[in-house]
């Protein structure tokens, strides 16, 4: 992984594996990092974990040294660190999208569909392959 490091890569986390902890170590490292953000972490900014918001508003605060916390309204509350994104947004569907959560709903899809067949799998086939067959050979 130390190889990886320093290379401009960016991490996608989930809300187990995010914190401003290490968003500022792997800041250090020249690593980005993007994920959910559980609202109980240390360090978080209080101002964004308790702004109350209406369905699609936007939230965030940025530090001196680039790590970015932003809360965004949708059906519910929804947490992101980025050291890769600021608070920008797009128009998606007629509403206005966090970039940082279009990003990393992008690279979350692709971990779904990686988990949709597992490792060794057969495709499908049961271990059952006593198959019988309506003729005979």
């Amino acid at each position: 992984m130390n190889n990886l490091l320093g290379s401009g890569r960016t991490l996608f986390t989930d809300n187990w594996y995010t914190s401003v902890g290490l968003a500022r170590k792997l800041a250090t490292r020249g690593t980005h990092l993007v994920g959910t953000l559980r609202s109980n972490r240390k360090c978080n900014p209080k101002a964004v974990i308790t702004a109350s918001l209406n369905r699609g508003q936007i939230f965030g605060m940025e530090s001196d040294d680039g790590i970015t916390v932003l809360k965004w309204n949708d059906k519910r509350d929804v947490l992101m660190l980025s050291i890769k994104h600021g608070i920008e947004t797009t128009n998606i569907d007629q509403r206005q999208e966090p970039v940082a959560i279009i990003d990393y709903n992008a690279t979350k899809s692709l971990i779904d569909v990686s988990k949709m067949v597992p490792e060794g799998s057969s495709g499908g086939l049961t271990g059952n392959n006593n198959r019988k067959f309506p003729f005979s050979l």
